[in-house]
C-alpha cells in the first residue's frame, strides 16, 4: 500500500526543496495538472513534461517531480564532457 500525503504537506515539502534551490542560484517552479494543463507559475512547462508525468504514471508514490540544472552539471555539459560519479550528489 502507498501513502499518499495531503496536498499541504507535499506543498511544504516542495517550498522547502525549492527554497534550497532559491538559495543556490537556482529556480523555476511551474505547477502542471496530470492532464498536462498550466496550474500556476510565471513560466510554461518544459519540454520535459511528457517524461515527469510518465513518472507519476510509473510511481504512484511519487509526489513531485524536481528539476535543477546544478552549474557544475551545466559546466560538464557545455565542456562536452561527462560528470565523474563523485562530483554531484544526484549521480
Amino acid at each position: 500500500m502507498t501513502h499518499r500525503i495531503h496536498r499541504s504537506e507535499a506543498a511544504r515539502a516542495i517550498l522547502l526543496c525549492c527554497r534550497r534551490l532559491w538559495q543556490a542560484g537556482l529556480i523555476d517552479l511551474v505547477e502542471v495538472g496530470l492532464d498536462e494543463s498550466h496550474l500556476d507559475g510565471s513560466r510554461q512547462a518544459t519540454t520535459e513534461l511528457d517524461l515527469h508525468l510518465r513518472i507519476y504514471g510509473c510511481r504512484r508514490d511519487c509526489g513531485a517531480v524536481v528539476r535543477a540544472h546544478p552549474p557544475v552539471a551545466t559546466a560538464f555539459s557545455v565542456a562536452g564532457e561527462g560528470i565523474p560519479a563523485n562530483v554531484l550528489p544526484e549521480i
